[in-house]
């Protein structure tokens, strides 16, 4: 009789262990689709961002040549002040649009780094729990075995 409920416990405890295997590998699964997913969305959404400034660069360019031949007009300049004040007007906007272009270059290294720091601090955070962890259970797990239910406790955790 004391056999069977032997084989019984342990058919229950490796239930339990196979019960917590699956829902550790269903969880990485779930953590990796959601990964992929937002993956995704952020390409997305980078495509977008650049197809919304390449349109914003466009307008900008032509407003400002726009501006240029009307205040080349309105100053009559002749054929060869004309023609030097468009290349001036060109290479300003293209100074411009280089500064632009500059400024959010630099704002993506920016919060790249932002991302790259809040990740290390949360894998610092971890291994900080980790480490507790470890150090709260070979503190106090030999004591506190007797009371705890069979398999809580790993052979790797005292």
């Amino acid at each position: 009789m004391e056999d069977i409920l032997n084989e019984y416990y342990q058919q229950m405890k490796e239930e339990k262990e196979r019960q917590a295997d699956q829902a550790k590998m269903e969880k990485r699964l779930r953590d990796r689709v959601a990964m992929i997913e937002a993956n995704e969305y952020q390409k997305r959404i980078k495509a977008a961002k650049e197809i919304a400034e390449k349109k914003e660069e466009e307008e900008f360019r032509r407003q400002m040549m726009e501006k240029f031949a009307e205040d080349d007009r309105i100053d009559q300049m002749n054929a060869m002040k004309r023609n030097q004040r468009r290349a001036e007007h060109n290479r300003e906007v293209e100074r411009l649009i280089k500064a632009k272009k500059e400024m959010r270059e630099a704002e993506v290294e920016r919060e790249r780094a932002e991302l790259e720091a809040e990740k290390a601090r949360q894998a610092h955070r971890q291994r900080i729990i980790d480490e507790e962890r470890q150090r709260l259970l070979q503190e106090y797990a030999v004591r506190l075995q007797p009371y705890l239910p069979k398999g809580v406790l790993h052979p790797e955790d005292l």
